[in-house]
């Protein structure tokens, strides 16, 4: 992105309260459910998305030439997708699980861009969809 001189961005997305899920659903049901959110991340249509898996909660998708309206975008059909998803696995009246995702992206990264600055953005926006309950995007463009 940076000898391309094009936009890149950050969306990291996450089970809210994964220790309570596995309680609810046992480990097979949990790793169910995240099986169920890598493939609502995987099923992004954005070329040359990186795909990674983050904790034992949540997957980090990096960008590349994804402005921030873009991303955020993606992380709200990661949110409708899971919601779809869950309504056909989960039993009435069941607990639905929270996700929590959050972005940042820069528009064009300088020559000397600290990468780090890019994943501390996205996790204070994933912390921020947390502290709300999850079911939201957070974003931040950096520069």
């Amino acid at each position: 992105c940076r000898q391309a001189r094009s936009p890149l961005s950050l969306l990291l997305v996450e089970l809210v309260g994964s220790e309570e899920l596995t309680c609810a659903w046992g480990r097979e049901g949990f790793g169910r459910v995240m099986h169920l959110l890598e493939s609502a991340c995987a099923g992004l249509e954005h070329p040359r998305a990186i795909l990674l898996p983050m904790r034992e909660a949540g997957f980090a998708l990096i960008l590349p030439d994804c402005d921030r309206r873009l991303a955020v975008e993606l992380g709200h059909q990661v949110l409708e997708t899971m919601r779809r998803a869950m309504a056909k696995w989960a039993e009435p009246g069941g607990m639905m699980p929270a996700i929590a995702a959050g972005v940042a992206s820069v528009a064009m990264p300088p020559k000397n861009f600290p990468a780090p600055d890019l994943w501390n953005a996205a996790q204070r926006c994933l912390n921020g969809s947390r502290a709300c309950g999850g079911g939201v995007v957070k974003s931040i463009e950096i520069y």
